[in-house]
């Protein structure tokens, strides 16, 4: 049953009121944070490899090292990025949540 089905049937006032702006505000807002963690998750996880990387590339030849080097500082600075705008977003999400209430239980 999609949520049209279910709102002519059980709700008279239509899809509006199953779908309210502060629950839409909400789901967006949760989406957002899982985002953002998820991000910031892997962020961390690519700049941890990378730093492995450089680690190990102290002990390889001279013409493996160079290689094993730049794709640990490309993993480094990838993963910080993409820490970083994780942060962001909470940051964003945070910000929207003080400034109004998102949903009040009736």
């Amino acid at each position: 049953m999609t949520v049209e089905e279910f709102a002519a049937i059980y709700s008279p006032g239509g899809v509006h009121q199953i779908i309210s702006e502060p629950a839409q505000q909400f789901a967006e807002s949760w989406t957002t944070v899982v985002l953002a963690n998820y991000m910031m998750d892997e962020g961390t996880n690519k700049f941890n490899i990378g730093q492995g990387l450089l680690e190990k590339a102290k002990a390889e030849k001279p013409s493996k090292r160079k290689t094993m080097i730049e794709l640990g500082n490309y993993l480094m600075d990838e993963g910080e990025n993409k820490f970083n705008l994780g942060k962001k977003m909470l940051k964003s999400v945070e910000e929207q949540n003080t400034s109004k209430p998102m949903v009040t239980l009736q």
